[in-house]
């Protein structure tokens, strides 16, 4: 909550609990921060797990985070977390070189790698990641991305998607951008 906008927030490797509010125009790095998530491999990684609503939540306007892995898991806990969530009532967001997981459970379903929404005001970046939505033993799974209410005015590229058996990008309302 120190932070300021415009701050970088850098955060060194290892595990840590998540359920992170970025609440403010900042950028939070992660180890691998600038590097390719689709090709890197063996790499010390900051690693961040939550069980709850999100690992990370984005509600800052132009808030960024890169570099990190990012795995919703289950625990029980209610509503079940997505990797990353995006709020409707900003924009501008910049998702970088991450791995992004969704969390699975074999008795309340699947969630996405990433859920996203925004006003549509500045527009949305999600490049470099592999995202994949959560998965069940019954081959069932989440989407990897699911673009939900009011997001428009987005970039996607570059990015590893992958399912068991769902489509990699859901888009659940009317929503403009390239993709």
């Amino acid at each position: 909550t120190a932070a300021v906008n415009a701050d970088t927030i850098k955060v060194a490797p290892g595990s840590f609990v998540g359920g992170v509010v970025v609440n403010k125009s900042v950028s939070v790095l992660g180890n691998q921060a600038g590097v390719d998530a689709t090709s890197r491999t063996g790499v010390p990684e900051t690693v961040v797990q939550f069980d709850t609503t999100a690992v990370f939540q984005l509600t800052g306007r132009d808030a960024l985070i890169d570099g990190f892995t990012i795995q919703a898991i289950f625990t029980g806990a209610q509503p079940m977390a997505v990797g990353v969530l995006t709020s409707n009532g900003e924009s501008g967001y910049s998702i970088l070189n991450n791995k992004i997981t969704g969390a699975s459970s074999s008795s309340f379903g699947a969630t996405a790698g990433l859920k996203l929404s925004s006003e549509s005001v500045h527009p949305v970046l999600v490049k470099g990641n592999t995202i994949a939505g959560g998965f069940l033993t019954t081959g069932l799974s989440a989407p990897g991305i699911d673009i939900s209410v009011g997001f428009a005015d987005a970039t996607i590229e570059e990015n590893s998607i992958s399912t068991q058996n769902a489509t990699g990008i859901t888009i659940n309302s009317p929503a403009e951008g390239q993709m």
